[in-house]
Formats: structure tokens, sequence, C-alpha cells
């Protein structure tokens, strides 16, 4: 380890002491990931578990988003689980039972076992997520496994503007998995934290793909690697290419993610970039890797739960009927017809370069199985059940 002083970045988080003040925005000014190396206070060791049958509580961090309302669901048909805490926000307007409930409806998640969720109406964002200090604490004796889920999604934010509420929520996170009995920590990341790897990566300024939601997602990946590689607690990385729906419904927040609206885009031109087809995750597989991941006697310490099996946009193309082009005519075709600015940043960088950083082979638990992709059968159906725009320029008549 570096000789410099140990430092907390947070209070909300004493028991992680990182080589440099600001550590998280030193690693990101010089692309240093050993800034972000922490040790492990003395004073915050986990009780190791004697008897861990007694321990089987499961924490979701982010209940009423898409993958962690699947996670829940997920986690409560298990029968080595007894009860799954749900933390889902409630507000002035709706409960954190609705807002549970409406996610469960709005992408019909099925099956799930109602009697062992228990909502925990609490934020990620703030100190002892907006629980009492005794509350927290009792939590941190009963939890055996955190699943957290929550994050930002806007691109159009800096890092700073996010660093508070999603850098030093994930740190909090890590506080807890310190405090009480041993626990084992599933954070989903991105792959946008491989689009910072080289010393240029770290300089560049902010664009639609390296964005301040990239930056949060490899500070806080780096911090994971970190704890993993030194053992400092059980720790398991998820870094997932796009999340679409399940295998068997295909139900996602569509648009919502980039993915979407790139084959929105092509779908609009009727043109797509010969290259590599992006990598993606259904939501079923995800969650249930996850799961077998931290039941496992020895959970691995990174996931990529993606396609096992390559494809090319070639294989779009013909779903989509699309003539199939280089990059860069793809770009002048979209750039000349696509309306939205917005939408235009997308392509601000090489997506082809995007798709070729982001894509890695699969990583799941041991012997988990392949069968279920088949990438024709599967991209057909997720494309049959998405509703797209037509994002071209509307022309006036001429006279």
């Amino acid at each position: 380890m570096t000789d410099l002083p140990s430092l907390a970045l947070t209070p909300q988080c004493r028991s992680l002491l990182f080589p440099a003040k600001m550590a998280d925005i030193a690693a990101l000014s010089s692309g240093n990931r050993d800034l972000l190396r922490p040790q492990l206070h003395p004073n915050y060791q986990p009780k190791t578990l004697c008897d861990s049958t007694n321990y089987r509580v499961a924490l979701v961090i982010g209940s009423n988003g898409f993958v962690g309302a699947h996670l829940a669901a997920r986690l409560s048909v298990d029968q080595q689980v007894e009860q799954v805490l749900a933390m889902v926000r409630g507000t002035a307007e709706i409960t954190a039972e609705q807002r549970f409930a409406e996610s469960l409806t709005r992408y019909q998640i099925k099956p799930v076992f109602l009697e062992k969720i228990a909502i925990l109406n609490a934020s990620p964002t703030e100190p002892y997520w907006g629980l009492d200090p005794g509350t927290y604490a009792e939590l941190a004796e009963q939890v055996r496994w955190v699943f957290n889920c929550a994050s930002s999604t806007e691109y159009d934010l800096s890092y700073l503007q996010i660093r508070q509420d999603w850098v030093m929520s994930f740190l909090q996170v890590l506080q807890f998995c310190t405090q009480g009995v041993s626990k084992h920590l599933s954070y989903l990341g991105s792959v946008s934290a491989r689009f910072y790897e080289n010393p240029r990566d770290f300089i560049r300024p902010d664009s639609w793909w390296y964005s301040g939601y990239a930056q949060m997602k490899w500070v806080n990946g780096q911090v994971m690697r970190w704890i993993a590689n030194d053992q400092l607690f059980p720790v398991t990385l998820c870094e997932p290419s796009y999340i679409l729906g399940s295998t068997s419904l295909g139900v996602d927040p569509g648009l919502h993610y980039s993915w979407w609206r790139l084959i929105e885009i092509c779908k609009s031109i009727q043109q797509i970039w010969d290259g590599e087809g992006l990598n993606y995750n259904p939501v079923d597989i995800l969650t249930d890797a996850l799961v077998v991941n931290a039941l496992a006697k020895k959970p691995k310490s990174y996931l990529q739960p993606c396609n096992p099996v390559p494809y090319n946009n070639s294989l779009l193309a013909e779903l989509l009927g699309c003539e199939i082009v280089s990059w860069e005519t793809f770009k002048k075709t979209a750039q000349a017809k696509i309306s939205s600015r917005r939408l235009g940043r997308l392509l601000e960088d090489d997506c082809s370069e995007i798709v070729h950083r982001a894509n890695c082979p699969a990583v799941v638990p041991d012997g988990y199985p392949t069968a279920w992709c088949d990438n024709r059968a599967l991209l057909d159906f997720y494309l049959q059940n998405q509703s797209f725009r037509d994002v071209t320029k509307k022309r006036g008549r001429t006279m």
C-alpha cells in the first residue's frame, strides 16, 4: 500500500480509508486507480458467522427499479433466503409499498413470493438511509446479502453533480457491509466503466458516453475491484451490458436505454453500421446469476452474465430490414436525418469503438447454463416487443 496518509472520504463511511483527500476526484484527474485502493480501518472487522444458516436476510437497494424489482422477486422464491428487505423510497404522493407494487405490475414480474418481502422505506442517498442510527445498526446485525442496484442513469450530469448521491451513497453501503455480521455485497456496475482505460480517456470532455455517469461507475468499480483483490470483505462486481427484458416476456424500460435509442435511429434511417453487435443481458438471466453467485459457498468477485455467443450487426440489419454500411456512412446519414439534437449526441463518439470497448466475454457462476442464448430468436423477440418512433426530420412542403 501507499505511504500516503489514509483518510475517510465521507463521515458516512469511516471504515474505509483512502490514500488521498478527495481520492476519487484525484483518481479521475490522473487516471490513477491506485488512489481508489482502500484500507479497512482496524475498528471495523465484520464478525465471521459461525453458523451462517442463522442469517438468511437479503437487502436489495433500489428495489423499485427495473433490475431491483426483478432481483427482489427472484430472491423471494429462493429457499435459502428467509426474508427480502426491499429498499424503496416513499414520497408524499406515493408510498414505498405502492412504488414497489407498481414496478412488479409495470414489468409483469412473476413469480414473486410477497409474504417474504418486507418493504424498507429508506433512501440510499440519505445518511443512515434516512433511518435512525439504532435501526440502521440493527439491520447490520441481520442482513447476510446486500445487492446494490440503485443508481443514476442521467447522462447529462457531470461527475461532480452526481458524486454526492451516487459515490458517497455507495461508500455508505460499503460502511454497512463492514458493520455487524459478515455480509456479501453484489454491486451493479456498468460496462461504461470500460470507456476509461487509457490516459487520454481521462482528459477528454464529457459526452453522451464519456459522461459523469460512466465516471461514477468507473470510480465505484475500481473501489470494488480493490476490495476483492485485497479480500477486505466478500464482494462481487457485476458490470452488465445493456439489460433487456426477460427471455420469456421481453418487457424492459425501452427507449430509456441508449441501446434502444440507437436501434431507433437505425430503424428510422434504415441503416446500421457494420461491426460487433453489443452484448446484452436478459434481466431474468442477470438477476438469477447474481443470486446463484451470492448464495454460493465461494462467490465469484466479478460477473458479466451476457450473451455467451457473440453476434454481428448484420443480424440486426436482417431483423430490422436495414442496409448495412460503414460507421462513417451511418453517422453521416443519421446526422442529416434525425431531428433530435439530444439523440444526435449518441453519435458524437465512434459507436463502433464504444461497442468494442463495452463487449467482453461472458462471466457466470461455475456450471451456469448457457442454453438460454439464441441471439436470433431473442433479438427478434425484443424487437417485436418494442415500439419505435420515426426520428427523422419532418420536411415541410415545397412551393
